[in-house]
């Protein structure tokens, strides 16, 4: 291993370190540019910023007369369990906490669809050639 080999290995670590530093302090990192969406059969009403790391909080929406909840933690996001009279199985509460663009918490008796939104593309599910 030559001296100028060592120089190379050392630039790429500090460009690499740099990068990372960069990215995190300076708020480009794509878990802060989620929100939550909630549609009843095509109608969105209502959409939630993830911003508030950390910090629990519950939203309501209205959906046929009804109300329903969710429940918000950092990036994540769950449906509280509503009367078995609206949602007989509950399943849509069941489905537990999600986290990324491509999980969705569906309520097919209400047509409820919970889902998180990412407002880059970096959450890539597959990649084909």
């Amino acid at each position: 291993m030559t001296r100028y080999d060592k120089i190379l290995i050392v630039s790429i670590v500090v460009v690499s370190l740099f990068s990372i530093v960069f990215i995190s302090y300076l708020g480009l990192n794509p878990a802060d540019k989620k929100y939550i969406v909630v549609k009843v059969g095509t109608k969105v009403v209502k959409t939630i910023s993830t911003k508030d790391n950390g910090k629990e909080k519950v939203y309501e929406f209205y959906f046929n007369g009804q109300k329903g909840q969710l429940q918000v933690k950092g990036n994540m996001v769950r449906m509280l369990p509503m009367d078995k009279q609206i949602c007989p199985k509950q399943i849509c509460s069941r489905t537990g906490w999600i986290s990324r663009p491509y999980q969705t918490i569906i309520c097919l008796p209400n047509k409820i669809s919970v889902t998180i939104k990412s407002k880059t593309n970096s959450d890539i599910d597959g990649v084909s050639i």
